[in-house]
């Protein structure tokens, strides 16, 4: 049985917040998918501290593509993580919430 790999050093997410960096540094428009779960937040912190003040933000467009059936402010919310460990530190991002929380939210954020 093939078990999973586990990256416990943060390594994995200073190697993608440099090189988002890299291409956000370009100073063209960027849109980016950010997947929910634990994984992302660590690349969330790094650009909050070590990038927020370096960076072209208003150049960044984020679209979250995973988000479990709860509100935006729940402990579970995917949102939530987004939110507090990037978003508000770096408040030039666009970004668009995924409203699972609603039967008609996946409509909304389609159109």
């Amino acid at each position: 049985m093939t078990q999973g790999i586990v990256h416990s050093s943060p390594e994995p997410a200073r190697a993608l917040a440099n090189r988002l960096a890299a291409i956000l540094q370009e100073g063209q428009r960027r849109y980016v998918a950010v997947s929910g779960g634990s994984t992302p937040k660590a690349l969330f912190e790094l650009l909050a501290t070590e990038w927020r003040d370096h960076l072209p933000w208003d150049k960044l467009t984020l679209f979250q593509v995973d988000e479990r059936c709860v509100p935006p402010d729940h402990a579970d919310s995917n949102w939530r993580v987004l939110k507090e460990t990037l978003l508000d530190p770096i408040p030039a991002i666009t970004a668009h919430r995924m409203e699972a929380e609603t039967e008609d939210g996946d409509a909304r954020y389609q159109a």
